[in-house]
């Protein structure tokens, strides 16, 4: 408790004992670490851009030579939606360094449909943890080492189809879940990456194992996924398919908002849902203005059902 906490720096005042500061100074860190987690890191959704809509705006950029990576269709099938394809060339990396120190855990989340050369990382950060496209498996490490890594024992994701995958370590123990479901597991130490690193997407850092293949809605947490969460990232109706009609007469104004936002559509509201970025619904009902003040600066989903089809939106509260 912080009463006993307390105690020790009276001790400490008293008998000035060195090993004691450690020890204080330790348990002060674990109180720090265990307050700083429970983040989503990174997200990009790829919709035409680099762009992290996470709270760190930690944008990617074009890195490498050869072949530049382009932009096309989402694994949503949604017009509006797009991810971005590697051309064995150029990759894309963060251009603000990281560590994971505070760290309780890494999940890694991504939708991945196989192109042309999918022998090579789809994600490399630093010395730290890695996943990669082996043909028609996923490996994926976290100990520092891609010597032992983890391969998921589906061999079915080159069938050019898209797949949500989901490789996580808890600090002793590494996962891979492929479209929501779990696949394998292995122990293993998740390294520490004291020193700020970048991450890379569509090669390695030293210009090796590039792909050629497509890549959405990537996200990385500092913290271990439920089943619930993993599912819902991975449930295909999540971002449905709106036919044009709808997606060209229903607008959502304003956005952003720093308070509310009012749909606008000629079709009749069936239900309204709000998702938060780790696919948790927070908020549902049938009124077409719907209030953000309660929640939190960041991007939010709006699933809204009408008589004439079901759409997601993407809304900003400032």
């Amino acid at each position: 408790s912080f009463y006993n906490l307390f105690e020790v720096v009276k001790f400490m005042v008293k008998y000035k004992n060195n090993i004691m500061k450690k020890t204080l100074l330790l348990i002060l860190s674990v109180i720090s670490i265990t307050t700083n987690a429970q983040n989503l890191v990174y997200q990009y959704n790829f919709d035409g851009d680099t762009l992290d809509s996470s709270a760190n705006n930690n944008t990617l950029e074009s890195f490498g030579t050869g072949n530049p990576y382009g932009f096309s269709q989402g694994q949503s099938g949604n017009n509006l939606d797009s991810c971005v394809y590697f051309e064995n060339g150029k990759g894309l990396k963060t251009t603000v360094p990281f560590n994971n120190v505070g760290w309780t855990g890494t999940a890694v989340a991504f939708w991945l449909k196989a192109g042309t050369d999918n022998n090579g990382y789809i994600i490399q950060a630093g010395t730290g943890f890695g996943v990669q496209f082996q043909s028609s498996n996923v490996s994926c490490f976290f100990d520092g080492s891609s010597s032992a890594s983890l391969v998921s024992t589906t061999n079915n994701l080159n069938d050019g189809n898209w797949h949500h995958v989901v490789c996580q370590n808890d600090g002793v123990s590494t996962e891979i879940y492929i479209d929501g479901v779990f696949n394998t597991s292995q122990n293993e130490v998740m390294y520490d990456q004291v020193t700020p690193t970048h991450f890379y997407m569509g090669m390695t850092s030293n210009f090796t194992a590039d792909i050629a293949s497509y890549i959405d809605e990537l996200r990385i947490y500092d913290y271990l996924l439920t089943q619930n969460q993993i599912e819902n990232l991975g449930n295909p109706t999540a971002n449905i398919i709106a036919d044009q009609k709808l997606t060209s007469e229903l607008t959502i104004s304003p956005n952003p908002t720093n308070e509310k936002i009012h749909i606008q559509t000629t079709s009749n509201i069936l239900s309204v849902s709000l998702y938060d970025m780790n696919a948790s619904k927070i908020l549902s009902q049938t009124e077409s203005e719907v209030n953000l003040q309660a929640f939190k600066t960041g991007t939010y989903l709006v699933e809204i059902k009408t008589d004439k089809g079901t759409i997601m939106k993407k809304v900003i509260k400032n």
